[in-house]
């Protein structure tokens, strides 16, 4: 899946991103975030123990938004390049609630050529929204920071005026 940039991002040096996404049977949901672009003229935060860390979403982030189709609850996940991640609970829209998760995702961050490769695995017990197995709609995201500080933010859809990654309407993947 291609993301698109926001009409209101300028982005020079960024030739395309695009995600993967499966259901694994062994009960993870894996991402592949695939950055092509003129990385040395990108801010990419360098390799960190991965550790969960707030704020990530102000530099190079790679993101999920998941919940249950037709629900209001999602749940959110920050992924940097630097490892680190972070994960939020929310009732609704921008309605943000106590959760943690239970397992801190897998992640694998690789640089070649001029790609970045961004390989994410969440147990689907970490979405704890889904005890029926009903299916599930994501919004699959990006916030990519140039040298410059700056930002452009790429979605799947980008159903408001303004970059906004909680919109109900961004949540077009169903799996």
């Amino acid at each position: 899946m291609i993301l698109k940039p926001h009409l209101t991002s300028r982005y020079d040096d960024i030739y395309s991103i695009s995600v993967d996404v499966s259901k694994q049977q062994a009960g993870y949901l894996s991402l592949t975030y695939t950055l092509s672009a003129n990385l040395e003229k990108l801010f990419i935060p360098e390799k960190k123990r991965s550790i969960a860390q707030d704020n990530l979403w102000q530099h190079t982030c790679f993101e999920l938004f998941v919940k249950v189709q037709g629900e209001s609850a999602y749940r959110e996940f920050n992924f940097s390049p630097s490892t680190e991640w972070a994960a939020y609970g929310f009732s609704d829209y921008r309605q943000q609630q106590d959760w943690l998760a239970i397992n801190s995702p897998s992640i694998t961050s690789v640089i070649f050529g001029d790609q970045l490769k961004l390989s994410v695995q969440i147990a689907l017990e970490d979405l704890a929204i889904n005890p029926e197995n009903k299916p599930l709609q994501l919004a699959l995201t990006a916030v990519i920071e140039e040298n410059n500080n700056n930002k452009s933010y790429w979605a799947l859809e980008h159903p408001a005026d303004q970059p906004d990654f909680h919109h109900k309407n961004g949540f077009t993947r169903i799996i």
